[in-house]
């Protein structure tokens, strides 16, 4: 049922509006505490639930994507 949740959950982001951020920007270490102290403020486990599920997936996807 969690797995399930998750995934509904999913389907409401996109990784590029996600994240808001733009390539250039994706190696500043500033922009990445604010990204980890944002995920840290979620309380909807759901929501945190389907970041950590979206992230694992861009973590496996080719690096030609």
């Amino acid at each position: 049922m969690e797995q399930d949740a998750g995934q509904k959950a999913h389907r409401k982001f996109s990784a590029p509006a996600a994240l808001g951020m733009d390539l250039p920007r994706a190696n500043d270490p500033q922009q990445g505490a604010r990204l980890v102290r944002a995920f840290l403020r979620i309380t909807d486990p759901r929501v945190r639930l389907a970041i950590v599920h979206m992230v694992e997936k861009m973590e496996s996807a080719p690096a030609d994507c």
